[in-house]
């Protein structure tokens, strides 16, 4: 079971897990700007290998950043309307991306109903094609019809 407990120490609260042993550094916001901009940020391949720099550990799944390296982390901030021009720009994408995916999970769904209604016209016999005749035409060179 997690607890939260109110500890400040450099605008920080720590989220204690008893069962586990172990601490962890939970930042809080000290101004307004919006922190899902940071959020996205931070996740950039730039951003992560800067992270990873000042990260600890043996391997790449093992790396520990720690409180005393997170905080010497520079972080460019924009003004709130370039912040928020961002994520509006961000949030029209991810709306036309949402968009397509709805309209293809859409399409997949029919298709699955398309085969499985020809997979059922197939066994019970309804989906039996009437045999064409074979298409003839004038050979040129011999005046006769030939097969193709």
């Amino acid at each position: 079971m997690l607890a939260l407990m109110d500890r400040s120490l450099m605008g920080t609260s720590y989220l204690l897990c008893p069962s586990y042993g172990a601490a962890y550094v939970v930042c809080q916001p000290k101004t307004s700007l919006n922190s899902y901009y940071f959020e996205l940020s931070l996740r950039t391949p730039n951003a992560v290998t800067e992270l990873k720099r000042y990260s600890r550990g043996i391997t790449d799944f093992r790396l520990r950043l720690y409180w005393d390296e997170f905080k010497n982390i520079c972080v460019l901030v924009p003004s709130v309307d370039e912040i928020n021009a961002i994520l509006n720009s961000i949030s029209a994408v991810n709306h036309t991306y949402d968009n397509l995916i709805t309209v293809a999970e859409r399409q997949i769904l029919l298709l699955k109903e398309r085969r499985t209604a020809l997979i059922s016209a197939a066994v019970t016999g309804k989906n039996r094609r009437k045999k064409l005749a074979s298409p003839t035409i004038k050979s040129k060179q011999q005046g006769r019809r030939c097969m193709i």
